[in-house]
């Protein structure tokens, strides 16, 4: 902990930046899970251990060592100083490896060793560091250090108590994959309350996938006692907790845990927290201005129910940082869910991003429970801290998952080392259409949950020079269109043209509108789309029948473009044509290529699309039925994905070939016969067997004891039947190639001993 001169400065809040950081340590103190060996390690222009490593298990050992937290300031700043002390204290209790180091500190260096003379001797030793830097732009190699160390950092404003406990709670998270050890924070909030006659509502949900070890935390910015704020927390049904002294015949009798040094108070829930919706009324006492922060956490209701869990990684793209957040339960994706993340900067508001789970970059695959989005959009240099925030939807739609349930991830192709495009004969495995991978959140209830993914800063490109000495403050382009996808408009009518559906990318990436679409296709070399773009035939908006290419919709907006039917002069039924796209906005910025969207065009009725009276193939019905489009990316695995809300009739371009095209009455009536005859030979061969066996060991069976042997024979194994039917086509040399589709291998079946009868 840093408590350097520069600790005691007084921020909005009315408190030092010191009394901040101590009262966030000391929620890391009460929090922090049983077991835990934590110590305390104090710097300014040289470093003291307050503390050795102790072994917190009780509330006893928590309240000893919170009351060795500092409350003076001194002198220099001396980082190096405080991480080597810290590698001392590791190494009293057994050794530094694997050891974490949780730096607090407000500013840069001005005392040897710096954080560079002691990188080193960290990273050999393996110690973990995550630095929580608060209010200052400072230290890079503190920032540096972190992340090559396999830790975090976080950043704080002044005044702003919710990251610093969000920081804290980030770092609790236990490491061995068990989701129902995990504190869940479910929110934070901050605000002031200037007069007496105002109250402060807060209702948060609690699903029925939590409620163990539920915890309500409350901060204040001013006075002890006689300025506490009067907090009353109502559950959905029962009795009321209270700060007050004095309770009615509706108040728990349970008390909160109150301390006037760190200006917290705890209300903890015992047994599990009712399902349903919590409301806190937040009360001043005296005519003084109160800044009150409120956290709410809980931990799963059951071992055997897996909670909805967030997590949530901070990358860069392009000069742009941009976030993930992944929600699941369990091993299902939550679909559907509102996700955003809140951005805010030291002097500057707090500005909110929605994440989206739409396919469309930086989204990989639509509907994985995987939401993300570029950041960079009006932010200027610095850093700046990064709250995510999931909630239930409340729309009352429904998505469904375009992921199957158990089916691998199908890929129609890949780039070749030489650049070149590569089909996957195989195609894709026909499942059930109702079978969906994911939850949607409307299902779950209302719920809420909050995650940091930590801090970043932001340095913007530099604009390069466009003529005249002035320069372009454009610097990003239009996202890469992922999702692109064709189909033909109408089986029975070829002039009715292709229809292209995709996700609107931005001006900015994902933000905004982008200027125009070029869309390019070619029917005979599908990597020429690919490798030289321009060199293909384009799409001219005279050719348009429906939507407009010079005029693209918003970022996010599913896009529909008809386009009419190519001339082709030669005298095929059918043709496979390859599309792509790429976006270009005002400035002249263009996007990435995006993925080729193949489709096997028809110029005559193909059999499914024929009415029912004509002869056709059940699985030619089946396969017209998928409503799938062939894509293939420019990225090294082809990334692609089939729609289940755009409702367009797609052809693959594997054909697969059907069982009979006998009529069923016919057909069933071969089925009947062949059961019959089987029937009749496995009887036969069970008489037979039973004959055999009585005439060889009859006798010798007779000429033993009389008592029964009970003994059963020893399980043997036969060739499972059924593999070959699930081995991939395309055999070459003994082995299959995998394209991303289950690969099952000849199995050994157990002989159950009744056989023996």
């Amino acid at each position: 902990m840093d408590i350097s001169g520069s600790m005691g400065s007084t921020d909005g809040s009315g408190q030092t930046r010191l009394e901040q950081i101590s009262t966030s340590a000391n929620y890391f103190i009460t929090n922090v899970p049983n077991g835990t060996y934590v110590g305390i390690v104090t710097f300014h222009t040289y470093a003291v251990t307050v503390s050795e490593l102790v072994h917190l298990e009780t509330p006893e050992d928590r309240k000893q060592l919170a009351a060795k937290l500092p409350s003076r300031t001194f002198d220099s700043t001396c980082i190096g100083c405080g991480i080597n002390e810290g590698i001392k204290v590791l190494e009293n209790h057994a050794r530094a490896q694997g050891g974490y180091l949780i730096v607090m500190t407000d500013g840069g260096e001005n005392a040897k060793p710096h954080v560079a003379d002691v990188r080193d001797d960290v990273l050999e030793k393996v110690v973990i560091v995550e630095s929580l830097i608060v209010y200052t732009s400072a230290n890079e190699d503190l920032v540096s250090l972190s992340e090559d160390s396999g830790g975090q950092w976080f950043f704080a404003a002044s005044h702003d108590l919710e990251a610093f406990v969000e920081s804290y709670n980030q770092m609790l998270e236990p490491t061995d994959g068990d989701d129902t050890k995990k504190t869940l924070q479910l929110t934070s909030e901050t605000f002031i309350i200037d007069d007496v006659t105002d109250e402060y509502t807060t209702i948060v949900d609690i699903d029925d996938t939590i409620g163990n070890n539920t915890v309500f935390t409350y901060t204040w910015s001013y006075g002890n006692k006689a300025e506490r704020p009067i907090i009353e927390l109502s559950p959905p049904s029962g009795c009321n907790y209270t700060t007050e002294d004095r309770k009615e015949s509706y108040h728990c009798s349970e008390n909160p845990t109150i301390s006037e040094e760190y200006k917290t108070i705890r209300f903890e829930i015992p047994g599990t927290a009712q399902t349903g919706s919590w409301e806190s009324h937040v009360k001043k006492r005296t005519s003084n201005s109160q800044t009150v922060v409120v956290f709410v956490t809980s931990m799963a209701a059951d071992k055997d129910t897996p909670p909805i869990m967030v997590s949530s990684v901070l990358s860069q793209k392009n000069y742009c940082p941009l976030v993930y957040a992944t929600v699941t339960q369990g091993l299902n994706p939550v679909l559907g869910a509102h996700v955003e993340a809140a951005l805010a900067k030291e002097g500057e508001g707090s500005s909110t991003y929605d994440l989206y789970d739409n396919g469309a970059e930086p989204d990989i695959r639509r509907n994985d429970g995987v939401y993300s989005r570029y950041l960079c959009t009006g932010s200027i240099h610095g850093r700046y801290s990064v709250k995510v925030k999931v909630y239930s939807k409340s729309d009352g739609s429904v998505v469904e998952s375009s992921v199957r349930q158990s089916r691998a991830t199908y890929n129609p192709g890949v780039i070749d080392e030489n650049g070149n495009l590569v089909l996957n004969p195989n195609g894709p495995t026909l499942l059930p259409r109702n079978v969906t991978f994911g939850i949607d959140s409307s299902r779950l209830g209302n719920f809420s949950r909050q995650i940091s993914p930590g801090a970043f800063e932001y340095t913007p490109p530099t604009p390069p020079p466009t003529g005249g000495g002035t320069t372009s403050s454009d610097m990003f382009s239009p996202s890469k269109v992922f999702d692109l996808k064709a189909a033909q408009n109408d089986f029975t009518n070829y002039t009715k043209g292709i229809v292209l559906t995709f996700t609107a990318p931005g001006d900015d990436f994902d933000s905004g509108k982008a200027s125009k679409y070029e869309i390019r296709y070619n029917s005979e070399d599908m990597n020429a789309l690919l490798g030289s773009f321009e060199s293909n035939a384009e799409i001219y908006q005279d050719t348009v029948t429906e939507g407009n290419i010079s005029d693209p919709s918003m970022a996010g907006t599913i896009e529909r473009i008809v386009i009419k039917t190519p001339n082709f002069t030669n005298s095929a039924t059918s043709v496979s044509i390859g599309y792509a796209i790429r976006a270009t906005d005002k400035a002249g910025n263009q996007a990435d290529i995006s993925n080729v969207a193949i489709i096997r065009y028809y110029f005559e009725p193909p059999k499914f699309a024929l009415p029912p009276d004509t002869t056709s193939s059940p699985y030619e019905s089946t396969l017209a039925s998928t409503n799938e489009t062939s894509t293939i990316d420019s990225s090294t695995e082809a990334r692609a994905e089939a729609s289940t809300t755009t409702k367009l009739p797609t052809v693959l371009s594997t054909k697969l070939t059907p069982f009979s095209t006998e009529k069923p009455s016919k057909r069933n009536l071969y089925i009947g016969i062949g059961i019959l005859l089987l029937v009749l030979v496995a009887s036969l061969g069970t008489a037979v067997s039973i004959l055999i066996c009585w005439l060889c060991c009859g006798n010798k069976s007779s000429s033993k004891s009389s008592k029964p042997n009970r003994s059963k024979p020893d399980r043997e194994t036969i060739e499972n039947p059924y593999a070959d039917a699930f081995e991939m086509r395309n055999m070459e040399n003994g082995t299959s190639k995998q394209y991303g589709q289950y690969h099952h291998k000849s199995t050994a079946i157990p002989r159950p001993s009744s056989l023996y009868a």
